[in-house]
């Protein structure tokens, strides 16, 4: 159990991960701006600002932490027997269509998803697993 002065693991994760899709969030308006509004002979600065923050984001989601974090954020486990579910609200996060056809094309600008998964861990080791992702897109219009 977690004081309110300890945030549980998930609470961790989700604020890592809010905080590495911020940074997604960084290199793609960066990468827009190189490939659309470069002054000349800014690229290589640009490039290597972009390799840093690609160099941070492996280092936060590769770290000693966010594994054992990851670890103590299991939702149920009971003797072999695990089971986990996720609800998530995003904003402008989710794609639809194909670049193809621009009048079917963009972001959602909500978009709520439910994941379930669950797995059993046999005594010699086997890890058989099913999940489920459902995804659906809301206020499709141009934001």
């Amino acid at each position: 159990m977690t004081s309110a002065h300890s945030p549980s693991a998930y609470e961790e994760l989700r604020k890592l991960f809010t905080r590495l899709s911020r940074f997604d969030h960084l290199s793609a308006i960066s990468g827009w701006d190189m490939q659309t509004m470069m002054p000349p002979g800014g690229n290589q600065a640009r490039s290597e600002a972009l390799a840093e923050l690609s160099v941070l984001k492996h280092q936060l989601l590769t770290a000693t932490k966010t594994g054992a974090l990851l670890d103590r954020a299991q939702q149920y486990q009971y003797e072999g027997f695990y089971a986990a579910a996720n609800y998530t609200q995003s904003y402008n996060a989710i794609r639809f269509g194909t670049s193809h056809n621009s009048t079917l094309y963009g972001y959602a600008n909500k978009a709520q998803s439910v994941e379930v998964y669950t797995g059993y861990t046999f005594d010699f080791g086997l890890q058989p697993f099913i999940g489920w992702n459902y995804v659906e897109g809301k206020d499709l219009g141009r934001s």
